[in-house]
């Protein structure tokens, strides 16, 4: 909720919100684990802030997270880390958590060139691309270790009509593959 108040204050008001971003900052400090999209979320909104204020030390500690966390198949799983202790299925990733993160790291390389970040959301494009349904399906959990559908979900309309399309626009126009 704070990363998504904080990528929303800048991206649709003009506001740095410096509380917003300490907050993001002291979490990802502590070096806790956190959700992926939470992640993905948090990259956002210091890329957008980033127009407004000073967010290099947030957004160069997210990204690390993020490109650290990514599986060798491309994948994200849910969790970053996704080995830390107590986390069942620490190797399963869902849709989300690959989404955000092309369209994070898409919007990155356009921020500030950062290519290591360009190649991560290309890996994932492709992944997600790789294992799409026959009919277009884009699925609801990953198995990150082998790069394979560990469920799908016959048609889950705001995966068909928005994720994908928002994440895999954002790469084109980041100069990603089409």
């Amino acid at each position: 909720a704070i990363a998504l108040a904080a990528w929303t204050a800048a991206e649709a008001c003009g506001l740095y919100a410096d509380e917003l971003l300490e907050c993001l900052a002291a979490l990802f400090d502590a070096g806790a684990p956190i959700a992926t999209v939470d992640c993905a979320w948090t990259l956002l909104a210091a890329i957008a802030a980033g127009r407004l204020g000073d967010t290099g030390t947030l957004t160069a500690s997210v990204r690390d997270r993020l490109i650290g966390g990514q599986a060798p198949t491309g994948l994200f799983p849910h969790h970053l880390p996704a080995t830390h202790s107590g986390r069942l299925r620490a190797h399963i990733g869902c849709f989300a958590d690959q989404v955000y993160s092309i369209q994070g790291l898409a919007r990155l390389w356009t921020a500030a060139g950062d290519a290591p970040a360009l190649a991560a959301a290309e890996a994932c494009a492709a992944a997600i691309c790789r294992l799409q349904g026959p009919q277009g399906q884009w699925w609801w959990h990953y198995d990150t270790r082998t790069g394979s559908v560990v469920e799908g979900y016959p048609v889950y309309s705001v995966h068909q009509h928005a994720m994908a399309p928002m994440a895999l626009l954002d790469l084109r126009e980041a100069g990603g593959t089409d």
